[in-house]
């Protein structure tokens, strides 16, 4: 597969996750739909089975992707400190300033 195709089939897998992201933090996980993440993601609903299983992996793919993004923004904060007290001071506090930046941001769509 060219890279061209590659990118372009990452593109469409973050947007189906972040339309279904969007509706998670509207409506809830239980309330979520995949019609409805199709329809927030443009894409037809057989497309998206064609990423995602089910319900389920997809939303077991935000909670991977969040996991991800979250451990990012720690390892940041923690390299912008030298000692290990302070590390560990920062990876505490990481994740609690990440998830309240995306929620805000998640907010700020509605």
């Amino acid at each position: 597969m060219s890279t061209r195709m590659e990118r372009k089939k990452e593109e469409k897998r973050k947007s189906m996750l972040d339309a279904a992201e969007k509706i998670v933090a509207e409506k809830g996980m239980e309330k979520m739909t995949m019609d409805q993440v199709a329809k927030e993601a443009d894409v037809a609903k057989g497309t998206l089975y064609l990423y995602f299983k089910n319900k389920e992996s997809l939303l077991a793919a935000i909670n991977a992707k969040l996991n991800k993004e979250a451990n990012e923004c720690m390892k940041e904060k923690m390299d912008l400190y030298e000692t290990g007290s302070e590390k560990v001071r920062a990876m505490g506090q990481a994740p609690v300033e990440f998830f309240y930046e995306k929620f805000s941001e998640m907010e700020g769509h509605n």
